[in-house]
């Protein structure tokens, strides 16, 4: 089996009709801690990434050429979440708004408070 959070019919501007949910959005938080914790891994972006931050070799290892949101944006997922704290697609932001650095923080904070 798998899981899987993504936007059908999303773009950069807009979400579309079923952007992710506030419930999606802490249920993948407490599912990546839950991980972390059972894998011994940090919480931090060279062990966990979006799939938008992995196209961009976010973590440094450039096992690929980079398409993700700051290259050729083939693949941007989760890179803003439609919420107060990631509101817009600014894949260069460096103030926690980029949808990775949400969902990192969260997990941590679901890691410290179980």
């Amino acid at each position: 089996s798998s899981a899987l959070l993504g936007c059908g019919g999303a773009t950069t501007e807009d979400l579309g009709a079923e952007p992710p949910t506030a419930a999606q959005i802490e249920g993948l938080a407490t599912a990546v801690a839950a991980l972390a914790d059972g894998l011994w891994l940090t919480i931090d972006i060279a062990r966990i990434m979006t799939h938008g931050e992995a196209a961009d070799n976010a973590d440094g290892v450039c096992a690929h050429a980079p398409y993700g949101p700051r290259t050729t944006c083939e693949r941007w997922d989760l890179e803003y979440l439609g919420t107060a704290e990631s509101p817009v697609f600014t894949p260069w932001a460096k103030d926690g708004t980029r949808g990775g650095d949400v969902l990192r923080g969260k997990a941590e904070w679901y890691r410290q408070h179980k």
